[in-house]
């Protein structure tokens, strides 16, 4: 989508928030919600920058090791559209600083293939990480409250 819309792309898979293995595993669904993703650091460090016409600089989260941010710089070029991609980019407190909240439907076993694929997570992390997904489309942000739904398949 982005490519197409020549658009600045955010990933939000670089906004998971960095903790002990042992603090992220002993969070309820409801914690994960809040905690899993670093929507004030996207905000900061990505969004307004590039709303202001700025590039954005940050330090993604190291999904190699698993902890912590990795050495590299990613770099946004702010341009007329930005694409956030993620679950948890439409979180409602980004609501001032998101124009239009795509939702794409994807089944659940495509979902976990493109998480396995994307080397994030394991058979103990996916249950949790399901279980805060669904509280957050059920109670925070269901597929209805988006301003698009669309196939993810």
């Amino acid at each position: 989508m982005g490519r197409r819309l020549a658009a600045s792309v955010v990933a939000g898979d670089d906004f998971y928030r960095d903790m002990s293995e042992k603090r992220r595993s002993a969070l309820t669904a409801g914690e994960g919600v809040d905690l899993y993703f670093d929507w004030q650091r996207l905000r900061r460090e990505a969004l307004e920058p590039l709303r202001a016409g700025r590039p954005a600089r940050y330090r993604p989260f190291d999904w190699r090791s698993g902890a912590g941010l990795a050495g590299q710089v990613v770099e946004v070029i702010p341009t007329p559209v930005i694409v956030v991609d993620g679950t948890y980019s439409g979180r409602p407190e980004l609501g001032d600083v998101v124009d239009v909240c795509v939702f794409v439907e994807t089944p659940v076993a495509e979902r976990h293939r493109r998480l396995i694929a994307r080397g994030h997570g394991n058979d103990a992390w996916r249950p949790r990480w399901d279980a805060a997904e669904s509280l957050y489309f059920a109670s925070i942000r269901p597929a209805s409250s988006y301003d698009l739904v669309v196939p993810g398949t």
